[in-house]
């Protein structure tokens, strides 16, 4: 686990979203007709997965604290597996910094005042009725 996050699921589901992607790239399976509805309806396919990915990293961090396994890492010697998985404590650490700094990325505004990259993945998008001619 990772912050808690239990990584072969992560993998696994990131995996599944690039197969669908790539599955529906090589077949033509879109009933968009244009280079941009085409985009959107993999767009759709991509945030779907990043709200997946992001409740998964949330989940698993309240398991991490609730686990102690912050101390449980801490306690490990250098060099040694930290008991009860298959890394070492070096991994852990790297780990832990790499989801870290993805957790403030996703709650970090894109420009001042901006929204962050979660707010954009979960926003529910609702297109502006078409403009009205005189």
């Amino acid at each position: 686990m990772i912050n808690g996050m239990n990584v072969t699921s992560m993998v696994q589901t990131i995996q599944a979203a690039l197969s669908t992607y790539e599955g529906t790239q090589e077949q033509g399976t879109t009933t968009a007709d244009t280079p941009i509805k085409r985009l959107e309806v993999q767009a759709v396919k991509v945030l779907a997965t990043l709200q997946e990915v992001i409740t998964l990293i949330e989940t698993n961090q309240k398991r991490w604290v609730a686990s102690g396994i912050t101390e449980l890492i801490a306690a490990t010697a250098d060099g040694e597996i930290v008991p009860g998985g298959t890394y070492d404590k070096a991994r852990w650490l790297e780990l832990q910094a790499a989801y870290t700094a993805l957790s403030i990325w996703l709650l970090t505004p894109m420009s001042d005042g901006g929204p962050t990259p979660v707010m954009v993945i979960f926003r529910d998008y609702v297109a502006p009725p078409p403009p009205v001619v005189p």
